[in-house]
């Protein structure tokens, strides 16, 4: 699912995070915890 909502996001994390309904911190904690690069 975060794959997923980052690319039809253009991998902006903010919005990948209003998406999903969750905090940007806890996007963040979920991509190190399954391994997904942080777009540069």
């Amino acid at each position: 699912m975060i794959r997923k909502v980052l690319a039809e996001t253009d991998r902006n994390l903010k919005q990948a995070a209003m998406e999903m309904d969750i905090a940007r911190g806890t996007l963040y904690s979920k991509m190190k915890k399954y391994n997904i690069e942080k777009p540069r």
